[in-house]
């Protein structure tokens, strides 16, 4: 018997939704992806029985491992590795994180993404436990929270001691960046030992790969696979440029600021560090210290007739201030405004205590470029030096002033030091200072800067700590450089985004090609292809795509450094520190990137992958 059809449906077509209704549809979707990803994916895995736990066991000890191992080389690096360690805390614990997924991969069978979700999550909390209190404090093996530590006179996380004060931000980071490489690890072990045993060969995979991207009628060169191919090329390239420009700036601003200042002080807290020669012979003991000098630092107020300019006024020792710092090299033999500064032939002595020998019973100090230019006087032009009022000693709380010559100029090539600072004879800015005897620290060149820390402790033990302290140049400008390490992480972030963009136009034809070759599929399938073979071939065209990409990008990355470094680009000293552009190309950086943008152009591929692999001969096959 047929069956009634209801009269008022007839004549009536199918409708498509509309577009009102499609673009909420998309948004239910994504919203429920991000439900998904933050917790509820796991709880519908495990109550569905899809969730492998010996796996899952097996890669968060993979994980533990691998973040203790991590923390351990960074506590226990040798001295040849010392500026190495943080590079070595990331290489070491993102590496165990794709080691971690690849177990995970390979035990379960699966890509096992919620296994790899979950054992990232309690990584992190026992991360952030730790960093935040410390297990000892948390469980009561040692000191409380509120004891103050006496190396820093502040009780401090373990995080913030050993990190910074961004080490929270830098944990999620990691986290973020572990769980992507622990789903890329467990792609591989699924692709390689989905069958229990190892299997890396493509037989027939790369040509099937290759004839379906190359030969194909729709294949995937077409206009959206040579966009994606395009877009990571851009976004590689952005990389490269950016990367490149901003480790040459930063390399830059650090030379310039270890010409000027001393690699580390240590200084006392009071105002009566007379022992200074004590310390100086102490601090020459150590074999890695190669000189040592005493000096002043302050603020005062520099006046030319009726004009005054707040100054930053540094004492040092003539004979051994060069030694210490760059302050020898820096210094201008001739100098004008029209012309600039003139250098002294290299290796041609000492020429600080020439410049600040008492003339005519007026004591010298040695002025900066920019500070000159703003002066407008010539060498040799008298000038007054006032302090600031309540400096102990400076008859009172009355401000003190002296009477200087200009000795010399110098430029170090950093606006900051040239428009402010100002060097005078150790023994004139302790009168001027009111200090007497006294001096504020003891600066020291080590053999390597980056491993200053290291020689710090050593001299801070020798010569009694407390109530003496130390800084080293880090620490000095931590501002500066901390600044420049997180805009470039985040700079690195953003920029990624265009390849993570790219990698969508990736996707977006892998799952055209799935649906249009389902048929070729079914096929492969019935003959005995595996899962991980059907796979296998999808991922190869992505890769193959994302390979293009990069290379192109890597080529085009190079051609702008290049192009930069040329063209001699100037910018704007008084805000960024420093005259001109520098590139300086790092063999790391430039392989981070490129290995960033393979393994996210792998991950673009692994769903429309598994899309693929989970299609049965019959339905494939149901409407040919």
């Amino acid at each position: 018997m047929a069956a009634k059809t209801d009269p008022s449906a007839r004549g009536k077509r199918w409708r498509p939704p509309t577009l009102v209704v499609w673009s909420f549809t998309q948004l239910a979707l994504f919203l429920w992806l991000l439900v998904q990803m933050l917790g509820v994916g796991v709880v519908l895995a495990i109550v569905r029985r899809r969730f492998h736990w010996g796996a899952f066991g097996l890669g968060l000890a993979t994980m533990l491992v691998a973040v203790a191992a991590a923390g351990a080389a960074f506590m226990l690096a040798p001295e040849s590795l010392y500026s190495w360690r943080e590079a070595l805390l990331w290489s070491v614990a993102l590496g165990g994180m794709t080691v971690a997924g690849f177990v995970v991969g390979a035990a379960g069978r699966r890509v096992g993404f919620w296994e790899c979700l979950l054992a990232t999550v309690i990584v992190l909390l026992l991360a952030y436990l730790q960093l935040a209190k410390g297990f000892d404090v948390v469980f009561g093996l040692g000191p409380s929270d509120s004891q103050a530590y006496l190396d820093y006179l502040v009780a401090t996380p373990p995080g913030v001691r050993f990190f910074g004060s961004m080490w929270d931000r830098m944990l999620g980071l990691f986290g973020m960046i572990g769980f992507l490489l622990a789903v890329f690890g467990g792609s591989l072990g699924f692709l390689l030992l989905s069958e229990g045993r190892f299997d890396g060969s493509f037989k027939f995979e790369i040509a099937i790969g290759l004839k379906h991207l190359l030969h194909g009628r729709h294949g995937m060169v077409s206009v959206t696979a040579i966009v994606a191919v395009l877009g990571v090329a851009l976004g590689v390239a952005a990389l490269v440029a950016v990367t490149a420009v901003m480790s040459g700036y930063q390399e830059d601003i650090q030379s310039k600021i270890l010409s000027t200042n001393a690699h580390f002080v240590v200084q006392k807290y009071g105002i009566d560090f007379t022992e200074y020669e004590s310390v100086v012979k102490e601090g020459l003991k150590h074999p890695q210290v190669l000189a040592a000098s005493p000096f002043t630092f302050n603020e005062a107020m520099l006046a030319t007739g009726e004009r005054g300019v707040g100054v930053l006024i540094k004492g040092v020792d003539p004979k051994r201030a060069g030694l210490v710092t760059g302050i020898d090299a820096n210094l201008c033999e001739r100098f004008s405004v029209a012309d600039g500064c003139t250098y002294h032939a290299a290796a041609s002595g000492p020429h600080l205590p020439e410049l600040m020998a008492v003339e005519d019973g007026l004591p010298a100090v040695v002025v900066g470029s920019e500070l000159m230019k703003k002066l407008g006087l010539p060498v040799g032009a008298p000038v007054t030096l006032t302090t600031p009022i309540g400096i102990a000693g400076a008859r009172g709380n009355a401000p003190k002033r002296m009477e200087f010559r200009i000795g010399g100029v110098f430029r170090s090539g950093m606006h900051d030091f040239d428009a402010r600072l100002l060097y005078l004879d150790l023994n004139a800015s302790q009168r001027l200072m009111g200090l007497g005897e006294a001096v504020n620290g003891v600066e020291f060149r080590v053999r390597d800067p980056e491993t200053v820390e290291l020689v710090a402790i050593d001299i801070y033990r020798a010569v009694g700590r407390y109530p003496y302290k130390t800084l080293d140049w880090r620490e000095l400008n931590g501002g500066i450089f901390s600044a420049l390490k997180y805009q470039k992480i985040v700079m690195f972030l953003v920029l990624t985004f265009i390849i993570i963009v790219a990698a969508f136009n990736i996707a977006s034809t892998l799952f055209m090609a799935v649906v249009e070759k389902s048929r070729e599929i079914g096929v492969l399938k019935s003959m005995g292809a595996r899962d991980a073979s059907v796979m296998k071939i999808f991922v190869f065209e992505g890769f193959m795509v994302g390979g293009c990409g990069t290379a192109l990008g890597l080529a085009l990355g190079l051609a702008v450094c290049l192009a930069i470094a040329e063209a001699g680009i100037s910018i704007a000293a008084d805000v960024y520190m420093v005259e001109s552009l520098h590139v300086r190309l790092k063999v790391a950086e430039v392989l981070l990137t490129a290995v960033a943008a393979i393994i996210i152009s792998h991950l673009a591929t692994i769903f429309p992958a598994i899309n693929a692999a989970r299609q049965r001969p019959v339905d494939a096959m149901r409407y040919e």
